[in-house]
């Protein structure tokens, strides 16, 4: 797998998903990535009224490698909370591999929480403890050769004031 296809640097980030991006990732699953560079289909800044907003926020294991998307933890917890409480329930898969909790944070400060969701699934492996919490990562330009480096690190999160989610 070519994963110089699959990122692209970003100042804000250190690296992203290439948006609008189509390929077969690990074990030959097709993936498809949104414009807003994340595996999932578009979703409005607006959620529809009644409606459950889920925003998980991960790495590899939120993205899903070697699973088709409607196999993934998030859409299969958008299924059964949809089965149990019978309202509408969203999820947005925002997992990026290669990403850590600086990336987590800076996603969520910039951008997910525009989103408006109800909850917010923060799913982390070990090795994304990495490292003091920047507010920027720099580009990082070995991402055109593959995947290698996550950036930020071990440390608590500043304290982020998030608007009150009714």
């Amino acid at each position: 797998m070519d994963y110089a296809n699959w990122y692209e640097p970003s100042d804000v980030y250190g690296h992203r998903l290439v948006p609008n991006f189509e390929g077969f990732g690990l074990l030959n699953v097709h993936v498809t990535i949104n414009s807003h560079g994340f595996r999932d289909r578009e979703h409005a800044w607006e959620k529809e009224n009644g409606t459950i907003r889920i925003l998980g926020l991960g790495d590899s294991f939120t993205f899903g490698w070697g699973v088709a998307s409607e196999e993934t933890f998030l859409k299969q917890l958008e299924l059964l909370l949809q089965q149990r409480t019978g309202m509408p329930v969203e999820t947005i898969n925002a997992g990026v591999p290669g990403w850590g909790l600086n990336q987590y944070y800076l996603f969520l400060k910039k951008a997910g929480i525009r989103y408006a969701p109800d909850v917010v699934v923060l799913a982390y492996f070990t090795d994304d403890l990495n490292g003091p919490i920047q507010e920027a990562i720099p580009a990082n330009e070995q991402y055109r050769r593959g995947l290698q480096f996550k950036g930020g690190g071990p440390a608590l999160f500043p304290s982020v004031q998030l608007h009150q989610i009714a």
